[in-house]
């Protein structure tokens, strides 16, 4: 889920991509944003990598997190993922006829 500035006050499955996020509910899985802030009402179970952390007292958070900048190696992390691309379907040639192994 690629978002630009999220409030979330609801469960989330799954990994969160986000310029600016706003956790006051449940997400399992990983977070990937530039600005990540856990209020009291939080409960986080996964990894987070960001530029900027905020954790609230009360909140909950089982993970590791990775402070990540733009100028630093592995800071690709933090661009939007790239699209996925489904295959082409695969093309048969009516031509070609399948044998048996001898």
């Amino acid at each position: 889920m690629l978002l630009r500035s999220w409030s979330l006050r609801q469960t989330r499955r799954g990994s969160v991509h986000a310029d600016i996020l706003e956790v006051r509910g449940r997400v399992s899985g990983a977070i990937v944003a530039k600005q990540v802030k856990l209020f009291a009402t939080s409960r986080v179970e996964g990894d987070i990598t960001q530029e900027q952390l905020a954790i609230e007292q009360g909140a909950w958070f089982q993970g590791r997190c990775t402070q990540a900048k733009r100028d630093t190696p592995g800071a690709n992390m933090l661009e939007a993922p790239a699209p996925v691309e489904k295959p082409a379907p695969a093309k048969t040639d009516p031509k070609v006829e399948a044998k048996p192994a001898a």
